[in-house]
């Protein structure tokens, strides 16, 4: 079987995509690429397609964003699509991929989804401790002291993926009111650290090799005040790569763009 690495963008042009798109086609995978599309220039799909992705049209209903949404749209493609072995899901406009994620996963995953540790407390992470708090206050005692993760890298295997999906999107749009539209990260990590999903997510820490989450341990606006709250080494950048403390290319980077040393790097490899 094939494996998957999939997108949802809107608004955006092609180069605010193209450190996404050329990290995958250099990168080693040779699965199918889609981007599922809620409204871009046609300048944009015109260069997805030129570089090998195929490019799926959806609409956001009044009051919906996109960030929630997805999942109901990756669910419905997973749906009518062939299975897939493994399927990666992730943002586009920041993050890129240093190796092949399908190496890594035939590696080291263990259980059907994966989940990327942000290296620090959900309550020690002012973003994330009130996202939880504010759109779950029922879960967030019982959840508050797991590690935050991160749901713009997700993985896991094709079936098994596609009806988790469905499930966080269920679960995303039962969210209490609240001035936060960013349900997505919250409702994932209730799922991450409730009882009943164990034995389904598999929490990969940063040192294993699969992502770094620059947002919450290099960028320099917060680090100095999270430093002390990590739980474990910063990532380092060697050469043109972003690597764990101990050398080991990390598959994907996400949020290179708040680390401005990184970003003009990355940003010239990959251009």
């Amino acid at each position: 079987m094939k494996d998957l690495i999939i997108g949802c963008i809107n608004n955006y042009h092609p180069e605010q995509i193209k450190v996404w798109v050329n990290s995958i086609n250099r990168c080693g995978f040779t699965g199918d690429k889609v981007v599922i599309s809620f409204g871009v220039p046609t300048e944009t799909i015109n260069y997805l397609i030129d570089n090998g992705f195929d490019v799926l049209e959806s609409t956001l209903q009044q009051s919906e964003f996109i960030h929630n949404r997805r999942f109901l749209d990756i669910w419905h493609y997973l749906e009518s699509s062939e299975p897939y072995r493994y399927v990666i899901a992730t943002d586009v406009r920041d993050v890129l991929f240093q190796t092949n994620p399908s190496d890594w996963l035939q590696t080291n995953l263990k259980k059907p989804i994966l989940a990327s540790s942000e290296c620090i407390k959900i309550k020690d992470e002012d973003w994330n401790n009130r996202n939880v708090l504010s759109n779950y206050p029922h879960i967030y005692p019982y959840v508050s002291e797991g590690q935050a993760c991160n749901v713009g890298t997700l993985a896991g295997t094709g079936e098994e993926f596609k009806h988790f999906c469905l499930h966080l999107y269920h679960f995303i749009i039962t969210k209490t009111p609240s001035m936060e539209t960013y349900a997505d990260q919250a409702a994932f990590n209730c799922f991450v650290h409730m009882k009943h999903f164990k034995d389904l997510i598999q929490l990969v820490n940063s040192e294993e090799g699969w992502c770094c989450q620059l947002g919450t341990t290099l960028d320099p606006r917060i680090k100095d005040l999270y430093a002390p709250k990590l739980l474990e080494p910063v990532p380092v950048m060697e050469g043109d790569n972003i690597t764990t403390s101990y050398g080991k290319v990390y598959s994907l980077v996400h949020q290179y763009d708040r680390v401005p040393e990184f970003k003009n790097i990355l940003e010239t490899k990959y251009s």
